[in-house]
């Protein structure tokens, strides 16, 4: 099948035949969760096992498990084995040749080559060295490999509750409210995406909501069948950011499922397993201002371009950028204490009478380009300059609210 020499000649081999360009893809997606500073070194490798005529390449943080099914021109049904992530993706990504040969000693072989051990579990004898190799076009590598008894098992039971959902409406949900995650570990419930399913006026809907305190976004979407029933689940940030980068090109649907403490996310190829976070989200409806009256509409390209010609002027983190309402008319400003100020006039449609709030502008910033995505004007709703804003865009299942700023 190969001529790639043996490292061992006493030793049957063996080995799988496959498209450089499909274990990339899979490849490139086990380093999505792979950290690239790994201390431990099972960790920062990928499991390679023959299934079938396929082989499935696994890379995990022990959080998160990112298997993908790569189909094969031939295979060894005995083929399960770890290598260096680092290592087998350069080579593949660097060549341009159509085909991989991987070629390593079989499963019971490897087994076999492990320490052997006395009555109370310590090891009388040492491992031997496992070796696989790998041969991109005119190119071989020999990298050491470790066994695959070694490599973590993901949950294989969070298949309680399920239900199918299109790709592209969850990873367009998720888009929507990613940018309100909360990045402080002391308030971890926070630091993910709470989904929910519920009965809202009759009508079940899937809801997707994240918040940090400051910035607060809510997207539902009709509630798929099945999805009635399911638990109150937070997914966590990172397991979120893979899973829409992952998602992004995909036209299928999703099988989702989940038990409470873990998720399953399966599409074309790919499934994504991940523990959950395990806590209680806040009612976050009592967060959702109910008496705000003073509606106001802007342009979201001549606001965003407008924060940045004024904020320019502030080296400061987290600076504060002043809103003055008059009738059909706005007025950014942004003032220094070490560089001056800065003010930029924008056209608005609000019916307010005078009327001054300050936002963080970066947060107000982050609404713009959510809001974008949907539509070019962005409402912002107060109340007064201490209370929370309401934001909209032109989706009506989209939901946000931003905290005011002293200015």
């Amino acid at each position: 099948m190969t001529n790639v020499t043996p490292i061992r000649a006493d030793m049957e081999y063996a080995t799988a035949i496959l498209a450089r360009a499909d274990l990339k893809v899979a490849l490139d997606a086990a380093s999505k969760v792979i950290e690239k500073r790994n201390y431990t070194p099972i960790l920062a490798n990928v499991r390679l096992m023959a299934c079938g005529d396929r082989l499935f390449v696994t890379g995990t943080d022990l959080d998160v498990f990112v298997q993908t099914a790569v189909a094969c021109e031939a295979i060894d049904r005995r083929l399960d084995v770890t290598v260096p992530l680092g290592i087998l993706h350069e080579l593949v990504r660097k060549s341009k040749a159509p085909t991989v040969t991987l070629t390593a000693p079989p499963r019971e072989a490897i087994d076999a080559m492990q320490p052997k051990r006395d009555a109370e579990g310590n090891p009388i004898s040492r491992a031997e060295k496992i070796v696989v190799t790998a041969k991109v076009g005119g190119s071989a590598i020999e990298m050491q490999a470790l066994p695959s008894s070694d490599f973590p098992a993901g949950n294989s039971d969070a298949d309680e509750h399920s239900f199918k959902l299109s790709a592209t409406v969850l990873a367009g949900s998720l888009d929507l409210v990613a940018f309100a995650i909360s990045k402080e570990e002391t308030r971890y419930y926070l630091n993910g995406v709470y989904m929910h399913h519920s009965d809202t006026g009759g009508a079940g809907e899937l809801a997707f909501v994240a918040t940090d305190g400051h910035r607060f976004a809510k997207k539902t979407v009709p509630a798929p069948k099945r999805s009635a029933g399911m638990p109150d689940i937070i997914v966590p940030r990172k397991t979120v950011d893979i899973a829409r980068k992952l998602m992004a090109q995909e036209r299928g649907e999703v099988f989702v499922s989940t038990d409470g403490s873990w998720i399953r996310l399966g599409f074309g190829d790919m499934v994504i397993t991940s523990k959950l976070i395990d806590g209680d989200f806040p009612d976050y409806n009592r967060v959702i201002p109910l008496g705000n009256d003073k509606p106001a509409t802007f342009n979201c390209e001549a606001m965003a371009s407008a924060i940045a010609d004024v904020t320019a002027i502030s080296s400061e983190r987290g600076r504060a950028v002043k809103i003055e309402l008059s009738p059909d008319s706005c007025r950014l400003s942004v003032k220094s204490p070490d560089n001056g100020s800065a003010s930029a006039d924008i056209a608005c449609t609000t019916a307010c009478d005078a009327f001054q709030i300050g936002f963080n502008a970066t947060y107000l910033d982050s609404f713009i380009n959510v809001v974008g995505e949907f539509g070019d004007e962005i409402e912002l709703t107060f109340s007064d300059a201490g209370g929370p804003a309401v934001v909209r865009g032109r989706s009506p299942s989209w939901t946000g609210v931003l905290m005011p700023m002293r200015v």
